[in-house]
């Protein structure tokens, strides 16, 4: 008789107060090697702009989840399977774990993420609401989160990895031209090799395996805030989250939380009266942005991504760009300003979380791979 797959998301009889004392149950409570002989663990990072609880049950139920268990800090989400699957089967299953005072949402599953993850949750969080989307694990902290592991772990190996760049891209290599490349790579020498790609064609990393030794370990991230546990000691990919992943998607979205425009009541208060207000979205470069960069193909490119470029002036000299843009997909519009140094985002009164994201998502690809939201 064939040995029963290991449950580890079947819900405990138990409530849980943070994402954090989740991942301890996890920990010491349940069978993670059992479960990685026959499935990876994947953690999804989410972004909210909102703190309803009804708001995010909405956006759930029309992507086809339910709530089946609200566990306190975390709810056991599932898609029933079709009928022909069998009576109580589910197509889609995670743990849910929602840091409401930080505007985070962690998922939890066993799922495959080339079949369910990507069919049944990547579309409900990158299309079920202007105010919510996916942790950007953009290049500079996935370097940095490597080489905190290798610090950690000198026997560590980068066994794969993907690096890529664009024709616009701020940062040149000293090799060719450049031009859109997409490096996908193999080879228990990447901690050596990817230095040698980005230096020489001026890529950045966007997606990495590591395999540790001590403890056998083998982890998988990318830049759609999702990451993988595959093999070994849960708590190294623990350690990983609660020390940088977790932290940097906070940051990530009080920095966007923040970014918004209003009316601030000033004067006596018996004639009250209010004044516009702005706190744009700042985007810092790590290399200076170029006039013939923008002159030559900024604008093409922005419509080629879906935003649709209203208005624009630019001036030669010291840099300097405005434009109105307009986001097709998320219906809103919004204002940027750049120099060489900075590309600022004021928003509209429609946009959203998800616009503010997307567009940093385009520079990191167009214009500098290395750019960082500012606080």
């Amino acid at each position: 008789m064939p040995r029963e797959v290991p449950r580890l998301f079947d819900s405990p009889s138990r409530r849980f107060a943070s994402e954090l004392e989740y991942r301890n149950y996890l920990i010491h409570e349940t069978d993670i090697p059992g479960l990685l002989e026959h499935n990876d663990l994947y953690v999804v990072i989410a972004l909210l702009g909102f703190s309803s609880p009804e708001r995010l049950l909405s956006i759930l139920r029309r992507g086809g989840l339910e709530v089946t268990d609200d566990l306190g800090a975390v709810w056991r989400i599932s898609r029933p399977a079709a009928s022909s699957h069998g009576e109580g089967c589910e197509e889609f299953s995670a743990s849910l774990c929602l840091d409401w005072d930080n505007g985070l949402a962690v998922f939890y599953t066993d799922c495959r993420k080339t079949m369910e993850i990507d069919k049944f949750l990547m579309p409900t969080l990158l299309r079920g609401s202007s105010q919510m989307d996916l942790f950007v694990i953009y290049p500079s902290l996935m370097q940095r989160v490597l080489e905190a592991l290798f610090a950690q772990h000198p026997e560590g190996r980068l066994v794969q990895f993907t690096a890529r760049t664009s024709p616009g891209s701020a940062v040149d290599g000293t090799g060719r031209e450049p031009c859109a490349r997409a490096i996908h790579y193999w080879g228990v020498d990447g901690r050596a090799t990817y230095p040698e790609f980005r230096d020489f064609y001026g890529t950045a990393i966007s997606s990495a395996v590591v395999e540790l030794s001590r403890p056998a370990t083998r982890i998988r991230m990318s830049h759609a805030g999702t990451l993988a546990l595959c093999s070994g000691e849960p708590r190294v990919f623990f350690d990983l989250l609660e020390q940088h992943m977790i932290p940097e998607a906070r940051r990530q979205r009080s920095i966007v939380y923040r970014t918004k425009r209003g009316q601030v009541p000033v004067g006596a208060s018996r004639s009250p009266r209010s004044v516009p207000v702005a706190f744009p979205l700042t985007i810092r470069l790590n290399s200076p942005l170029r006039y013939y960069e923008v002159s030559r193909g900024l604008v093409q490119t922005l419509e080629a991504d879906d935003f649709q470029v209203l208005e624009h002036m630019e001036e030669e000299g010291s840099l300097f760009l405005h434009a109105e843009l307009f986001d097709v997909q998320r219906v809103s519009r919004f204002r940027i300003w750049a120099n060489e140094d900075h590309i600022r985002l004021l928003p509209g009164e429609r946009t959203g979380l998800s616009t503010m994201l997307r567009f940093y998502e385009f520079v990191l690809a167009q214009v500098d791979p290395y750019a960082v939201l500012e606080a």
